[in-house]
Formats: C-alpha cells, structure tokens, sequence
C-alpha cells in the first residue's frame, strides 16, 4: 500500500477533500431524505477516516513545506503540531453532530 506521504500532494489533496465532499454530500441527502441510520453514518465515518489517513499527511507536508525550505523527516522524529482544537473537543464537536443527526432522523420518521 502506497505512503500517503510518498504520493503527489496536490493530487491526494484534491482527491481527498473531493471524497470528503461526496461523504458530506452523501450524509445531506440521507438526512434530508430521513433514511439515515447509524450503521450509514458508521461506514460514512470510517470513509473520512480513511480519507484523512492520505489527505492530513499530504496537507501537513505541504503546509510544511509552504514555510519555506525543503522539508525532510527521518523515521526516528517525531512530528507534533498543536492544531486549534484539541482532541477532546473535537471529540465533543463529533458527539454533538452525531447526536443532532439521530433527532434530526428521529423527527424525520415522526413526520
């Protein structure tokens, strides 16, 4: 299997953020049309998880490289970035969202 930072950044980005579009997309219309259930919203997530997996390596290399320099890590470095939310809040963002979809699937069933 290919190292996504080993790939064409600007190629895995675009890819990426299309396939996010699509996934968000594809939860719209399963919302709007009241047939989401939580198994659809589970293979939804793991798509994005997959899809970050190439596109954050890709995008952190590029943003790292767009600071000027070539950029280049040894496999005994480690890289850590502080990134605007922490981990636990976004987590609180994801229960939230996730949370709000199933009353908005719930009220749409009622309807």
């Amino acid at each position: 299997m290919p190292r996504p930072d080993r790939l064409p950044r600007r190629k895995v980005l675009i890819v990426t953020q299309v396939g996010a579009m699509l996934q968000a997309a594809a939860l719209a219309l399963l919302v709007w049309s009241g047939h989401v259930e939580l198994w659809q919203i589970g293979v939804l997530a793991l798509l994005l998880g997959l899809t970050n997996a190439f596109g954050n390596p890709a995008g952190l290399i590029s943003w790292l490289s767009s600071k000027g320099g070539t950029i280049r890590l040894r496999p005994d470095h480690k890289l850590a970035i502080a990134r605007e939310m922490r981990v636990a809040e976004r987590v609180r963002v994801a229960r939230d969202v996730v949370a709000n979809l199933e009353r908005i699937g719930r009220e749409a069933k009622a309807a």
